[in-house]
């Protein structure tokens, strides 16, 4: 999942040192609870945006990746779809 979302160009995002979750930056022009709320209504993909957790979590999401490969591969394509339409000029 890091490497997918680094390669999207779309979050900065560091390896997990002992969680079951991601916290990257968004590096879009979109607060986090659109881009989550975009997610979940156009790519059926569940993430948690950054201020759910903190007042200084804006710009950031919270991706579990408590789940099989296969559907974290699936989840990873579909927000790579939404990032690219996002990312349209």
């Amino acid at each position: 999942m890091v490497e997918r979302l680094k390669e999207m160009k779309a979050f900065s995002v560091t390896k997990p040192t002992g969680a079951f979750y991601l916290y990257p930056k968004l590096l879009l022009d979109v607060e986090s609870p659109d881009f989550t709320k975009q997610l979940i209504e156009k790519a059926n993909v569940a993430v948690m945006p950054g201020t759910a957790f903190s007042m200084k979590g804006e710009k950031y999401v919270r991706i579990s990746y408590a789940n099989s490969m296969e559907n974290i591969s699936e989840a990873m394509n579909r927000v790579q779809r939404m990032v690219r339409q996002i990312m349209k000029p």
